[in-house]
């Protein structure tokens, strides 16, 4: 008994398929990180709920620090991104959107304005990653009382210079825009400083 070419086909065509599917899917790493960036988005969009914090708390419990932190990272690497914000030259990540805006000098109103929500969103889930900082202290200053002290006074500082920096977006003032990501941008570095 001859097995039917046809047969070999289907079984070729079945296992191919398969592998297309596993190719596209998102890698495992990702998975974990999608779930935590989502937690961190819900929560940019209710920061004034008066349970905020409490939602803050939950996520840092339920997340891995690199899963929450890779809301971060170029879109290509897992990273939230920046979204249509990218046709006006910024890479696809909130860290390089934080960098450039802080840097450069190019911003003008009418950027501010076509990209507006993409840039709002941005701040939101900056001010979002502010209210998760004082939970995240004991995942890096352990038993130290002068370094978790130090820790929250940069965690206040954050959620402070987010707040600013999103009023600037609200107002769609490129100079204010650059003086209040570039404060960002060094509370960002006193706080990596820490870990």
């Amino acid at each position: 008994m001859r097995r039917s070419p046809w047969r070999w086909l289907i079984a070729v065509s079945v296992l191919l398929a398969a592998g297309s599917v596993a190719l596209w899917a998102d890698p495992p790493d990702f998975v974990t990180e999608k779930k935590a960036q989502a937690a961190i988005v819900n929560l940019s969009d209710r920061l004034d709920a008066s349970n905020t914090s409490e939602m803050a708390k939950k996520i840092v419990a339920e997340h891995q620090s690199p899963d929450i932190s890779s809301i971060f990272a170029p879109r290509h690497r897992g990273g939230l991104g920046i979204g249509m914000a990218t046709k006006a030259g910024h890479r696809d990540s909130i860290d390089a959107l934080i960098r450039d805006f802080a840097h450069k000098k190019t911003t003008t109103e009418a950027e501010l304005e076509e990209y507006y929500s993409d840039y709002l969103r941005v701040a939101k889930v900056m001010q979002a990653m502010a209210e998760l900082a004082p939970y995240r202290a004991s995942q890096f200053v352990r038993d130290n009382q002068d370094r978790m002290i130090e820790w929250q006074k940069t965690a206040l500082d954050f959620k402070q210079k987010t707040a600013a920096f999103r009023k600037a977006i609200e107002e769609k003032d490129p100079k204010k825009v650059r003086m209040t990501a570039l404060d960002l941008h060094h509370t960002c570095c006193d706080c990596h400083n820490q870990t």
